[in-house]
């Protein structure tokens, strides 16, 4: 079936919070019908040349006009223990299709893992990592008669929808970078396995003019995220410049696809809205089962910097039914200020893009203990170099700042191009590029445990993979990096970014996994979507759950067990871990009354053995009243004498 783009602007009247931080444009409507491939990617070639050499689309951004600041919320302790580590292994590399910068994203499911860089991508078995099928985009979309078939430019995005367990590629196609016309392109699996079981193809023209514009507008830099009710992307509209010859800036736009008719091999259509420039480098939000899904008809969201001291959340309510319903709002947060990062890393080569503070995929969604919450990261200038400052925003009412810290070590090495994600816990992990003048450029990460002090990440950093050289031909690096969690335990993080294994011309990825040991087991369960209803009463104040340890921790005392007291305001279970340097190395969980008492937790006879001074103790304290209402999690730190 020949692919059908068209698009029909539509004037309705948009309905504006009063707290709208821009102006925004009506809704536009895209459409199209798949092709059909029925076949196994183990026989799409795997050399299958670019239509046109690689573009240099070009990531610019409006400058920051922020003067330097002091960055209220660096992090000013030092972490407790060293994050676990990782198992890493070889991703893909500059081939056949590939170009700069590479673009690494990934994503899991229950079986497989997915690797896309600019423009190939490959399938993984996940158990064993053995690669079952790689090749290009060129090789894999046919028969959409746009240039999705044969002009695949990159920027590719790599989802696995938990939510209906497929698979969705994605990346955008053109024959002329300054004429267009410009394509989102996407593979939609047609079962859970990407292998053998099918997929449907998409083409929507995406570069229609903004009101009041001419010509075709390119969307650069899309990034995208799964949704109840779609699959939401943002992207950079840009227009040629005949005078300059280059790309100049237009504004922001938020899209939504239909991610119900795509999984159906349905005729599909898409809902289009412009921001007004300023508006650039949203970022939308990405929902996992195993971490929480919204309430039923909760608006997508997305994300974006503003002036070194603001975030703007948006959200854009899409009515399939009528698409001109279609509407937008959003309102301005503000967070520490912070200063705009250099514009690039140094390395022992040339210098690297560090992509100023550009939010990076993905804008994590996550609700759990009963909160909704938005977790992003972008890279800051921090003592002369560069840093990462995440934030938890809090969503479950009006959007404000549940924390937010900025990591950046004072050893003189440059972090950037970072990615987070949270596993079910609440726990956090975020992975980076770091290089210095004398560093060659490598993959790192830090995380945090869900009960740790606000605004800190307690496990330090880990190399995952060392550089062992640098590109010698170009400045682009990244253009992001992909951390995503896999849905069988909702624990494993699986990450994915760039590095170079000698010096030359030859970029590498690596892919990472791991997890934190106090999250393993069994396959979490779906959590059931919150039917839209009446603004909720004033909940009860959580029952408390007072608890610090009360014995001086000797080496000789922890031998039998590590004595605590817990004084909760309610009766119910209480669950204490003790951890060491990330390590489960003690456990216990008793039925109390509500009244004060002193339990002792046996700690791991292993490792009381190794055990030496100045150890630090976490110790986290959880429950449920017997109501089922949760306690109030407590965390509190012992060091060994």
């Amino acid at each position: 079936v020949t692919g059908v783009q068209t698009s029909l602007p539509i004037s309705v009247a948009e309905g504006v919070a009063p707290d709208a931080p821009t102006s925004i444009g009506d809704p536009v409507v895209l459409r199209d019908r798949p092709t059909s491939f029925a076949g196994d990617l183990r026989d799409v070639p795997r050399s299958h040349a670019p239509a046109t050499p690689p573009e240099d689309e070009g990531e610019t951004r409006p400058a920051d006009p922020a003067a330097p600041v002091t960055d209220a919320v660096v992090q000013d302790v030092a972490p407790l223990a060293a994050a676990p580590s990782a198992t890493v292994t070889d991703g893909l590399s500059l081939g056949p299709g590939g170009g700069w910068p590479p673009d690494p994203t990934i994503d899991v499911g229950p079986n497989h893992v997915i690797e896309a860089v600019n423009r190939s991508w490959a399938v993984y078995d996940r158990a064993s990592r053995a690669q079952l099928a790689t090749g290009t985009f060129n090789a894999l979309i046919d028969g959409t008669g746009t240039p999705c078939d044969t002009a695949n430019q990159g920027d590719p995005v790599v989802l696995y929808d938990s939510i209906a367990d497929r698979w969705i590629l994605t990346d955008f196609a053109f024959t002329s970078l300054s004429a267009g016309p410009y394509y989102q392109c996407f593979a939609v699996s047609k079962t859970a396995d990407p292998v053998a079981g099918g997929w449907w193809f998409y083409a929507f023209e995406t570069g229609q003019p903004p009101a009041g514009g001419t010509g075709n507008y390119l969307p650069d830099y899309p990034k995208l995220g799964v949704w109840p009710d779609g699959v939401y992307m943002t992207a950079n509209m840009f227009t040629w410049d005949p005078v300059a010859h280059d790309m100049q800036m237009s504004n922001g736009r938020l899209f939504a696809f239909n991610r119900a008719a795509m999984e159906a091999g349905q005729a599909s259509s898409a809902v289009a809205i412009d921001l007004a420039y300023p508006s650039f480098n949203l970022l939308p939000a990405h929902a996992r089962v195993a971490t929480g899904l919204p309430p039923t008809s909760t608006p997508g969201y997305a994300v974006e910097t503003w002036l070194g001291n603001t975030l703007r959340v948006w959200r854009f309510a899409v009515d399939w039914t009528t698409p001109g319903n279609s509407s937008v709002t959003g309102a301005n947060v503000s967070v520490a200020a912070y200063t705009a990062p250099p514009a690039y890393a140094p390395t022992p080569g040339l210098n690297i893009d560090t992509l100023d503070d550009v939010p990076m995929m993905q804008l994590q969604y996550t609700a759990i203990g009963g909160a909704q919450s938005l977790w992003l990261t972008h890279t800051v200038g921090a003592g002369g170099a560069t840093g990462l400052r995440w934030y938890q925003l809090d969503v479950s009412g009006a959007p404000a700042v549940a924390q937010q810290s900025t990591w950046a070590p004072a050893d003189g090495v440059y972090r950037f191009m970072p990615s987070l994600g949270v596993d079910r816990l609440g726990d956090m992990a975020i992975g980076y590029s770091a290089s210095s003048a004398t560093l060659d450029p490598g993959i790192r990460y830090a995380g945090r445990l869900a009960g740790d002090p606000a605004g800190t990440l307690t496990l330090d950093e880990q190399v995952l993979q060392a550089g062992g050289g640098t590109q010698i031909t170009y400045t682009r690096w990244g253009d992001y990096s992909a951390m995503a969690l896999d849905p069988s335990d909702g624990c494993t993080f699986w990450y994915a970014n760039e590095y170079y294994p000698t010096t030359g011309t030859t970029w590498h990825t690596a892919i990472a996994s791991f997890a934190y040991p106090a999250c393993t087991g069994s396959t979490p369960a779906a959590p059931v979507a919150v039917p839209d209803a009446a603004p909720a009463p004033t909940a009860a104040p959580a029952p408390e759950l007072r608890a610090a340890a009360v014995r001086t921790a000797t080496r000789r005392a922890l031998a039998s067990g590590l004595k605590v007291s817990v004084a909760p305001s309610a009766a119910g279970t209480v669950t204490i871990v003790v951890r060491a340097r990330g390590r489960v190395v003690g456990r216990l969980t008793r039925t109390v009354a509500a009244t004060p008492r002193i339990l002792s937790v046996p700690l791991r006879r292993t490792w009381l053995r190794t055990v030496r001074k100045g150890a630090v103790l976490q110790v986290a304290f959880t429950g449920r009243s017997t109501n089922g209402t949760p306690f109030t999690p407590t965390t509190t730190f012992v060091r060994v004498r």
